[in-house]
């Protein structure tokens, strides 16, 4: 990671668009740990993935964390987080990205360390939140890492997604065809 930041910095990264939002992800990740209250926190770490994933509106958050679910961790909206969850994936996303906007927006309570709850929806924590960012940040890392050593050039994230569902289909029907 630190090869990315300075690569990055001297630009000489070989996918700069990608190392660029890395970057800067990190750097909104940092600045949601060290702030006080959980409100403002949970929205610089959404804004944190919505930069990973060069997100231009909330739409688009949605779409391409759900697809990074898919890629990644081979999790669809509809499936549980985990076997022993209640949430869904697609819930769990929609709880971010609506707890940054609200907080943003102003229709959700800022000066409070307490995340509201909306009615009919469900709860999202500062725990969750950061969880997901670091797990992200550090999957994203590793699989531009991989993808660079693959020969792939193509500067995007959609494409850096697309490869990484690509692997992780490939290594499930290899290892599936493997007695």
């Amino acid at each position: 990671m630190g090869r990315r930041l300075a690569a990055y910095l001297a630009a000489t990264s070989p996918l700069p668009d990608l190392d660029e939002a890395w970057c800067n992800a990190a750097y909104w990740y940092h600045e949601a740990l060290a702030e006080k209250l959980d409100t403002v926190a949970v929205a610089k770490l959404e804004t944190a993935i919505e930069v990973l994933f060069r997100a231009e509106n909330m739409s688009l958050s949605k779409q391409r964390l759900l697809r990074s679910f898919d890629a990644i961790f081979g999790l669809k909206g509809s499936d549980p987080l985990n076997p022993a969850s209640t949430v869904t994936v697609e819930q769990l996303v929609i709880a971010i990205t609506t707890a940054r906007s609200r907080v943003l927006h102003g229709t959700w309570p800022t000066l409070q360390t307490d995340l509201p709850t909306a009615k009919g929806e469900h709860s999202v924590t500062y725990g969750d939140v950061e969880s997901l960012t670091r797990m992200l940040l550090l999957q994203f890392s590793a699989h531009i890492d991989a993808y660079q050593a693959a020969g792939m050039t193509d500067d995007t994230t959609d494409a850096l997604v697309a490869w990484i569902k690509n692997e992780r289909v490939a290594r499930a029907a290899a290892s599936a065809a493997t007695p």
